[in-house]
């Protein structure tokens, strides 16, 4: 599973990801961003993967872990049909790097939602079908 190919053909976003799915800490989502934006990308994500691009999910649980190599964010929703899902992702490019916090209306976030509609380069997409 390729989610940053399925999440660019599904929804034309190109997430700033790498990784896993984020089931696991070992599959964990990795934010490559490097501020405080990746907050946000976090629930971005999730509403794109579990809830057809809706923010639908309720927020169970948030919690950061630390493994003396990587910073994770551990996030446990409850989905619209009661399912409770773990969704992991990897932090360290932006964990304690900024104190800047942004919301959907911030100038950074636009910004962000402008670079993310632009298409992979052709090498990343055409690995996403080798």
């Amino acid at each position: 599973m390729n989610i940053k190919k399925d999440l660019w053909i599904k929804y034309h976003l190109n997430f700033p990801i790498s990784g896993g799915d984020g089931v696991s800490k070992a599959d964990a989502i990795k934010i490559l961003l490097t501020n405080n934006l990746g907050i946000l990308l976090e629930k971005d994500l999730i509403a794109c993967l579990y809830c057809n691009g809706d923010y639908s999910f309720e927020l169970i649980e948030q919690k950061c872990i630390n493994d003396n190599q990587n910073n994770y964010d551990l996030l446990t929703i409850k989905l619209q049909n009661g399912e409770v899902r773990d969704v992991y992702f990897e932090i360290s490019n932006f964990f304690g790097e900024s104190s800047e916090f942004f919301n959907r209306d911030s100038k950074a976030y636009l910004e962000l939602l402008k670079k993310m509609t632009i298409r992979p380069d052709s090498a990343e997409e055409l690995s996403w079908f080798e």
